[in-house]
């Protein structure tokens, strides 16, 4: 014989149905029958969570992922895991891994944790310390449900860092009762909590053998080249020139490619800034600089000495030479307008260009409250609210 289900739980089941989410309640609300069925499951609870690096042992200085593997079986977790916060997740997990700030000589260069694109159809939505974030679902088998995070990083110093042991916690039922209009109510569930292994990293150090004094720290594989620079510039004026940097969004600031000194003729150099392209690794660098007066201009030669990891030896990446030509300057600006530097720079830093601009934009907004504070008073003028200079306190002028 059925027991009946307890008036109590009676709200508490309508919702579930209504809302189509997932309730606990008491085993007692179970019940057999053709509106209300009891989903049973002694299967076990396995998760398996585990990192890997992306080269084993990368070099200082390079480029590497910390990925982070969480291995479910694929028909539990879809019969079994049972939501944790109010927002549903695709796969409700809380996984404790990436820390926050750096391990030692490891530096993150980015600090979101990435999985998949938003759009990814092969992604799943879960939290990782405390945020919510995709990560990239794919089937290794067909039992095993896999998903994967990441997150770049790089050594510093050869010194060795560990990643920290993860955790991953998660909430399960082995009872589901079915609403009367559909949705799942979870039957007594318990939260458990996985622990996975740190992970050790040794980074190798670049050969003392054969290092070039130039070299100042750049490591990967890289292409370098000129994007189409313009054919005619005006003397003593500013202008643009992009290089393409295939592989070189990550790199560290300080070891860009800059411009080498005495390499190019009758122009200077201002400065460079760096953005990435999005959907590569590659990095955008504009250049800019200025032509010293009118006539033939060749620029410099924007150069670096970078270690390649995978044949493990030094290359130098250079620009071909480009010559420009420079038509005399505006003469509303002067012979003056632009004194271009001496020598030529490394690079200007991005902070110093921002900070030009935000001298333009005080500037300009400075000038619009000037105008309409005088605006402002002569509309209070004419409405006799405040009395022009020269003015009698009770009328007009004398």
């Amino acid at each position: 014989m059925n027991s009946p289900i307890p008036l109590s739980t009676l709200p508490v089941l309508f919702l579930g149905a209504l809302t189509g989410s997932t309730v606990t309640v008491s085993p007692l609300g179970a019940m057999e029958g053709d509106a209300i069925v009891a989903a049973q499951r002694s299967a076990p609870e396995p998760i398996e969570v585990r990192w890997r690096v992306e080269p084993v042992r990368p070099f200082v200085g390079q480029a590497f992922e910390a990925v982070l593997e969480i291995d479910l079986d694929a028909a539990w977790a879809e019969e079994s895991l049972v939501q944790l916060f109010p927002q549903e997740l695709d796969v409700p997990l809380d996984v404790d891994a990436f820390p926050k700030g750096d391990i030692g000589s490891l530096t993150w260069i980015r600090s979101e944790v990435s999985g998949a694109a938003e759009e990814d159809l092969a992604s799943r939505t879960l939290v990782e310390g405390d945020e919510r974030v995709r990560a990239l679902a794919s089937r290794p088998s067909a039992e095993i449900l896999r998903l994967t995070l990441r997150r770049a990083a790089r050594f510093e110093r050869a010194r060795p860092a560990e990643l920290p042991a993860v955790s991953v916690t998660y909430s399960a039922s082995s009872r589901f009762i079915e609403g009367v209009v559909g949705g799942r109510v979870a039957v007594d569930p318990k939260v458990a909590t996985v622990e996975g292994e740190s992970l050790e990293i040794v980074p190798r150090s670049q050969p003392e053998e054969g290092r070039p004094p130039e070299f100042r720290g750049a490591v990967g594989t890289f292409e370098l080249s000129w994007s189409l620079p313009p054919a005619t510039v005006r003397a003593q004026e500013p202008f643009k020139v992009q290089a393409t940097l295939e592989g070189g969004a990550r790199l560290a600031k300080g070891v860009l490619p800059s411009p080498v000194a005495g390499s190019g003729e009758n122009v200077g150099s201002l400065g460079m800034r760096r953005s990435t392209i999005p959907g590569t690794d590659s990095a955008s660098l504009v250049f800019d600089f200025v032509a010293s007066s009118s006539g033939p201009v060749r620029l410099p030669v924007i150069a670096f000495t970078a270690f390649d990891p995978v044949d493990e030896r030094y290359v130098q990446h250079s620009t071909d030479p480009i010559e420009l030509l420079a038509i005399p300057a505006q003469e509303s600006r002067g012979e003056s307008a632009v004194h271009p530097p001496a020598d030529l720079v490394d690079e200007a830093s991005v902070e110093d260009v921002a900070d030009t601009e935000k001298g333009g934009l005080g500037w300009t907004i400075g000038m619009l409250l000037f105008v309409l504070l005088i605006a402002l008073a002569s509309v209070l003028r004419r409405n006799g609210m405040i009395s022009a200079p020269g003015e009698a306190e009770g009328g007009g002028t004398p």
